[in-house]
Formats: structure tokens, C-alpha cells, sequence
């Protein structure tokens, strides 16, 4: 979990500088092979949701500058061909994203989407059967004619980073800067 931390970390501070704190490292205890670590510079944050129209801009520009560093970031992490996913695994919260690298954003979106579900379904037993009934179309039919036609007839989605579990609680402002400052990363390249 703390690797996918420190990872989604150091991504985010090479593609914009500022929006996150400087990770340091992570590491698992000699002491201990059961306990990690991962440390971030301090930053002192309120407890207040940050400027949104300032968070909303800094989110903005650090998919665009993801997705023109694309190819130079993830060079020798992935497969040649794949776009979609990260080098680790990262979680969302204890949930571990399911990072293989894909080569359509569809691909991505439904390994994704059945992982947590599978998660779902492991946490809180058996579901409704209206819920179970839903499943194959929404894999079917709703994914595919929402995410398909943004690749088809020579469209193309450029993969960019993304913070896949931002909330209210993982992001405040910086009091030093008075700007806005993400963490609890959980990136991966998606669209």
C-alpha cells in the first residue's frame, strides 16, 4: 500500500511541482516485515476544503502536463502499446486498484470497475438481484457505448495522471503558500 503511496507521490510532484508534499521514502522494518512506512515533507494545512476554483485549475493543469509527459514517465513501466494503468499498485483507501496496464480506457474503466466489485461482494456477501441483473448490461452495454466511441473512427484519448482518490479529506491548503496541496494519491494513467 505505502509503495503505491510513495510512487503515486513521486509522479505527482515530477508532473507539478508544489501540489503535493516531497515524498521522502517508504520502507518495510527489519524489525517487523509486517510494518511499513512512507514519510512526506510536513506541510502545515488547515482543516478546511481548499479554494475550489484554485484546486479545480491545479487539478486541471496537472492532467495536461501528465498527459504530455506520458510517454517520458512511463517509460520502462509499461508495455509497449498500453496507456492504461500504473507501474504498483495503489489503493483507495485498503482497497488495492487493479493497475495492470491496458490498452483502451474501456479496458482500464472494467478491470477496475469488476476488482471493486469483487471487493464489494467479498466485504458485504451476496447482492441484491436487481443489483446482480444490472451487471451484464452495465459491462455489456452501458461501458462500452459511454467509453468505446472516445477511441473509435480515429479519435484518440491521451492517458493523463490522475488522483484516484480525491476527496474532501485529501486535499487542504498549504498555510506557508496559501494554495491548495493533494495527497493520499492512489494515481494511475487513465482518462
Amino acid at each position: 500500500m505505502l509503495q503505491g503511496e510513495y510512487h503515486s507521490a513521486v509522479v505527482m510532484r515530477t508532473v507539478l511541482p508544489g501540489f503535493s508534499p516531497i515524498p521522502i521514502g517508504w520502507g518495510t522494518f527489519e524489525s517487523d516485515e509486517d510494518l511499513s512506512f512512507f514519510l512526506q515533507a510536513f506541510h502545515e494545512m488547515d482543516h478546511e476544503i481548499p479554494d475550489m476554483d484554485l484546486l479545480t485549475k491545479m487539478l486541471a493543469e496537472m492532467h495536461l502536463k501528465g498527459a504530455e509527459r506520458f510517454e517520458e514517465l512511463t517509460e520502462g513501466q509499461r508495455p509497449e502499446g498500453k496507456k492504461y494503468g500504473f507501474h504498483v499498485t495503489s489503493h483507495n483507501g485498503k482497497l488495492g486498484q487493479d493497475n495492470t496496464w491496458a490498452t483502451t480506457w474501456e479496458e482500464y474503466f472494467v478491470q477496475n470497475m469488476r476488482t471493486m466489485l469483487e471487493y464489494d461482494y467479498k466485504e458485504g456477501g451476496d447482492r441484491p438481484q436487481e443489483m446482480e441483473e444490472l451487471l451484464e448490461p452495465l459491462f455489456k452495454k452501458a461501458i462500452p457505448r459511454l467509453l468505446r466511441p472516445m477511441e473509435m473512427e480515429g479519435r484518440k484519448v491521451k492517458p493523463c495522471l490522475i488522483h484516484g482518490d480525491l476527496w474532501y479529506r485529501n486535499c487542504s491548503t498549504d498555510l506557508d503558500r496559501d494554495v491548495p496541496i493533494v495527497y493520499d494519491a492512489c494515481c494511475f494513467w487513465g482518462s
